[in-house]
């Protein structure tokens, strides 16, 4: 009888937790049971579904919604109330309700847990309901594997983080930081695939002077775009193009700063399927980030053979050991981006293919969709085996 296993986190419609949650989905249903619950706000839209090979996932948004019937009365008021931006289910958590929610989610986190064998969860650390679940799985005896997402800091940490059984990490750098002091829990480094690679491997290796370059994310401040806008039109020339793709909330200021800048053009959102097409634009890809976990993009920067251009950030340091595109910047310091940028401004197109073509054999040696499924689902196997 195959074993049953939950997948449980804040999975919503955009971004890469939503890619890799549908990717380990697809990796482990290949010998057990997969059910997804997504604990935040999800539609049929979310790119989860672009990974998840065939399997489907619910919210708890939406099981308190169509369970509950009581609660739907003032989730229809909010919904009518916020113009109907949403499916009506999103609003079943609010302060009409608030005084009836906890009890009924906390009924189905028990119920999701003590059907399955083991839980896995894909969130940042100290997510809204992560407590509840670990200590539900601790109190039935059910091993949970935690996915970390996003940077972790030097922090106190929790107590009922020790209750987990085994952490999966994207880089050292996480790891060292929880596990100086949560040393007993054992722990391995998985790293980011590139979901779409065979579209990304088929594009060319850059073997030109780069005059495209470009980033890829949510316009959030953590991504330090302002500062990258302007640290490029200082130093690129009319030769040189940035391309910044993607939505979110410095969207109309980030527009704003590069409307007189002709070498800054911002696309917007694109779909993921899209994503190859835009490496095949670009020669050097550019992670400007203060904080990251990976990110995803920088893996398939990599599959796509391209240069880098990178702030010391999350796993980037790690993956591009032995690569010998050391291009690092300092995110608040335009001296460091102009001395990086002239660095690869001043390559010959032999040096540009020769660091491209390194980037993509370190990516298919160690970041290949194989490899990482292969990762994932030895880990697993073995703490179902331990416990």
């Amino acid at each position: 009888m195959r074993q049953k296993i939950l997948i449980v986190g804040p999975i919503e419609d955009l971004g890469g937790r939503e890619l890799e949650a549908g990717f380990v989905a697809s990796v482990l249903k290949e010998d057990f049971d997969v059910s997804v619950l997504s604990t935040g706000n999800l539609t049929h839209t979310s790119q989860f579904y672009e990974t998840a090979d065939g399997i489907q996932m619910v919210s708890l948004k939406q099981l308190l919604y169509k369970r509950y019937w009581p609660l739907r009365p003032a989730s229809f008021l909010s919904y009518l109330k916020n113009r109907r931006k949403a499916p009506r289910y999103f609003y079943v958590n609010n302060k009409f309700n608030s005084k009836f929610i906890k009890s009924r989610e906390n009924e189905i986190l028990k119920e999701h847990i003590s059907n399955h064998d083991l839980v896995f969860i894909i969130a940042h650390l100290e997510t809204l309901r992560t407590r509840e679940i670990i200590e539900y799985c601790d109190k039935m005896k059910k091993p949970v594997i935690f996915r970390t997402t996003g940077e972790i800091s030097n922090q106190t940490f929790p107590l009922y983080l020790h209750k987990v059984a085994h952490f999966l990490h994207h880089s050292m750098h996480n790891a060292q930081r929880l596990h100086e002091k949560l040393s007993e829990i054992t722990w391995s480094k998985i790293d980011q695939t590139a979901f779409f690679e065979d579209k990304l491997l088929d594009i060319p290796c850059v073997d030109k002077i780069p005059t495209a370059f470009g980033v890829i994310g949510r316009l959030s401040p953590e991504k330090n775009l302002e500062n990258l806008i302007s640290y490029f039109s200082e130093n690129g020339n009319e030769k040189d193009t940035l391309y910044i793709v993607g939505d979110g909330e410095l969207g109309m200021k980030l527009k704003m700063l590069s409307a007189n800048r002709s070498n800054i053009e911002i696309i917007g959102s694109i779909a993921y399927q899209e994503v190859s097409e835009f490496f095949k634009k670009i020669h050097c890809f550019i992670v400007a980030s203060y904080t990251e976990a990976g990110p995803l993009v920088g893996v398939e920067a990599m599959a796509a053979g391209k240069l880098i251009l990178s702030t010391k950030v999350g796993a980037m340091p790690e993956r591009l050991q032995e690569t010998d595109n050391d291009f690092w910047f300092e995110p608040d310091d335009e001296r460091s981006f102009r001395e990086q940028f002239e660095r690869i401004k001043s390559l010959d197109p032999s040096q540009v293919y020769e660091i491209a073509g390194k980037n993509r054999e370190v990516y298919i040696e160690r970041y290949s969709k194989r490899t990482i499924a292969e990762e994932y689902l030895s880990s697993v196997k073995q703490i179902l085996k331990n416990n």
